[in-house]
């Protein structure tokens, strides 16, 4: 505020310019109404009988003062006030009532004898001064007989324009002059119609002391509270029947509950009646099914049942080829490696489907036509390669590592998209017993194409990324004459019988991690700190290694049509029966901590744990049994922001070892993506590098880690946070630093 409040430039500016917007009429009227209603009525007889003259000191327009008008004859009344311009506009408003422009506090005024009048009136005016009771000073000596005050009371947070709050401390009951306190009364304005005022008022009436013994006064004129009971009393009977409404609210929503907690009482009753019966038929069932198989292991042990075992084969084959057929391959498959089976878990599937569906041989096996979206090696050099130098920044081949078309996306197709979005031509090889069903080259994402066409090998000027979990690879098929290139090697895992599977396989990932690091990989890709410290250690220059942990595709999580997404039941009726739900998605693999996960259910029953993911090495078996425990299986990569959604925490349970301390969990990204809280076991060194992510080293310690995981789920700067953490570790990112290492070595030539 750039003028003195108090000085007539201010208040002229104020009249002239927004005093009607701002409501100042209305509060004038509204504090003479309050003044008016609360007046001893001896005052305005007094005013009548004795026709005393009244000045209402401050008067502004003087719509105040034409208020007092419908108690005070006009002819008695006057309005005074310093501002000319408020003067002028009174006197056009209100014609009846004498205004008078001057100023009281003047002191250099030069009257030698000031105008007096019977009482002087002043409503909301002396809470403007730092100096309330110099003005009131000067007040007095305006005044014959009176002086009535109307002011805020016990203003606590004061308005811009006032400068002072009156207390009952700094009240006095007799003024400079002699005048005593006559009347006093507190009006509570919150309960007024129409209010102007959210606070209290006081109303004060201070006499000549012969003047008041001349009114002859009563004890039931006098009235000196510093209370509005009548006001609080209002307040309390509207508590009170707001309390009663919601009592009787209360009493009504308690009897529909005990209704329908009856009625599910007696539902949970015939329940429990129908699952004994349904347990007393299972164990009835049960015995009789070890009976069966008693009986038929009596047969299978006897001598006539082994000795025409062969007639019963030959009689299948004959009669039953296909069943034949199915159960021989099904013996050959269970008798393969661990790793191998992985390895032909596509083929297996359409296997089953075929023997089941009863369907002719499937294309993939009989040369059938090819899908028309695919390319032949022929039109996929003319069209695409020949082009490439101009087109592209380079081309980069996948080895076979994982097929492209499984529920569960992994690294190689993330960062062969990643590169694809970056502008390199990528070409993802797949297995020719795979399930991804390409016959030539088939365009699956933005500049990547899906092939298991050996022509591949023709390619000049390329890069070649290996895995270290590729056991299907061997390095003496990287280096046969013309299938060079850039050779990089993707140390992803440690090596380990619970990743890698069986000794032959073991044998076959320790040989090419040796063929590797001993000079035959151009660049080594790490996918953890402890891997890369590794590869550094043996490969030497830094220069040759570099750290690329796993990330996240952000877009696809964060997909507004996965809000829209429909979900399984199962998963919903489970959400809706708990007020926290964690969740896993990724393998149900060995390297997982079942037995933490065991004791975390128990000790939790009011948590819900989800687990969403492929059966590896019968991880899924070792799921404890419990109530408060669902698995789904496997989700596909599409649907698994949508499941994600219904988790309050995500967690990650990798058993301590090895494992834990050298694996970067890109499901940890995709949870931050997610912007979901995440918990993991404390040897996950990748995970617990962020200080956002909460850990435990045992069932205990994870349970307190949830909760400490459960108080920021809904905290919006701990999400902002993760939604930062899940960009700066988008696979786009990851892909820059890949290609940064081999690009320097492409040279596209048509």
């Amino acid at each position: 505020m750039t003028q003195r409040i108090n000085s007539q430039s201010y208040w002229d500016g104020r009249f002239a310019t927004d005093w009607d917007d701002k409501q100042g009429p209305q509060q004038s009227r509204f504090f003479s109404r309050v003044a008016i209603d609360n007046l001893p009525a001896w005052l305005f007889r007094a005013i009548g009988e004795q026709q005393l003259s009244v000045v209402d000191w401050g008067c502004a327009q003087g719509d105040g003062t034409d208020e007092l008008a419908t108690r005070i004859e006009a002819r008695q009344l006057s309005g005074v006030d310093f501002s000319p311009t408020a003067v002028q506009q009174a006197s056009e408003r209100h014609p009846a009532i004498r205004f008078v422009q001057a100023d009281w506090l003047d002191r250099r005024a030069d009257t030698a004898v000031p105008e007096q009048w019977d009482i002087v009136f002043s409503s909301n005016t002396l809470e403007h001064f730092h100096q309330p009771f110099e003005v009131l000073r000067a007040l007095c000596a305006r005044a014959r007989l009176g002086l009535v005050l109307v002011l805020p009371y016990r203003e606590r947070d004061r308005i811009e324009e006032h400068h002072f709050s009156f207390w009952p401390e700094s009240l006095p009951a007799r003024l400079p002059n002699g005048f005593r306190l006559a009347w006093a009364r507190v009006v509570d304005c919150r309960s007024l119609p129409d209010t102007h005022w959210a606070g209290e008022q006081i109303v004060m009436v201070y006499g000549a002391a012969s003047w008041l013994d001349g009114r002859q006064l009563m004890l039931s004129d006098c009235q000196v509270s510093g209370d509005d009971t009548a006001a609080r009393l209002r307040f309390l009977e509207r508590d009170l029947t707001q309390a009663t409404h919601r009592l009787q609210q209360l009493e009504q929503d308690n009897r529909m509950q005990q209704q329908a907690l009856a009625e599910r009482t007696a539902q949970l009753a015939g329940l429990e009646r129908e699952h004994r019966s349904q347990q007393q038929a299972l164990e009835q069932m049960t015995r009789d099914h070890q009976a069966s198989q008693a009986r038929l292991v009596a047969v299978w042990g006897s001598a006539s049942w082994r000795l025409t075992k062969p007639l019963r084969a030959g009689k299948m084959a004959l009669t039953q080829p296909r069943q034949a057929a199915y159960r021989a391959l099904r013996a050959v498959y269970r008798g393969l490696p661990g790793g191998l089976q992985l390895r032909l878990n596509g083929l297996r599937h359409r296997l089953v489907r075929w023997f089941r569906d009863g369907a002719s041989l499937p294309l993939a096996w009989s040369g059938g036509p090819r899908d028309p979206a695919d390319l032949s090696w022929e039109d996929f050099r003319q069209q695409v390669l020949d082009g490439a130098a101009s087109t592209h920044k380079g081309i980069f081949v996948q080895e076979a590592a994982i097929d492209w078309n499984v529920p569960l996306y992994q690294r190689p197709q993330h960062i062969a998209a990643a590169l694809g979005r970056l502008g390199y031509l990528v070409v993802f090889r797949t297995g020719p017993w795979g399930g991804d069903d390409v016959h030539g080259f088939r365009q699956v994402a933005p500049n990547v194409w899906l092939t298991k066409r050996t022509e591949v090998d023709r390619i000049d000027a390329m890069a070649r990324s290996f895995y270290s979990t590729a056991h299907m690879l061997a390095p003496y098929t990287l280096v046969t004459p013309g299938r060079r290139g850039t050779l990089i090697y993707e140390y992803i895992d440690h090596i380990d019988p619970e990743i890698s599977g069986d000794p032959e396989n073991i044998r076959r990932l320790v040989a090419l991690k040796d063929f590797a690091f001993g000079g035959g990989a151009d660049v080594v890709v790490a996918s953890a700190r402890k891997l890369y410290d590794e590869a550094v250690a043996a490969v030497g220059p830094e220069q040759r290694v570099v750290l690329v942990p796993n990330g996240v595709d952000t877009r696809h999580y964060r997909d507004p049509a996965h809000l829209a997404a429909a979900l399984p039941r199962r998963l919903l009726e489970f959400r809706a029966r708990y007020s926290l739900v964690v969740g896993y998605f990724g393998a149900l693999a060995p390297w997982l901590w079942y037995e933490a996960v065991a004791e975390l259910v128990r000790l939790r029953p009011d948590v819900g744990f989800v687990f969403i993911g492929p059966d590896y090495y019968g991880g899924a078996r070792q799921l404890v049994a419990a109530d408060n425990l669902l698995y789904l299986g496997p989700v596909d990569y599409k649907d698994l922001p949508a499941h994600g959604r219904q988790f309050d925490l995500c967690m990650i349970p990798f058993k301590p070892g090895e494992i834990a301390q050298t694996t970067s969990p890109l499901k940890l990204f995709e949870y931050f993506a997610l912007e979901k809280p995440v918990v993991v076991t404390s040897d996950m060194r990748e995970c617990v590098a962020f200080p956002e992510v909460f850990h435990g080293d045992s069932a205990a310690a994870l349970s307190e880690a949830i909760d400490r995981a459960a108080r920021v789920k809904d905290d919006e700067a701990f999400r902002q946070r993760l939604r930062e953490l899940a960009d700066e570790n988008d696979w786009i990112e990851r892909a820059r630093v890949m290609a940064a290492a081999f690009a320097p070595s492409l040279s596209l030539t048509k």
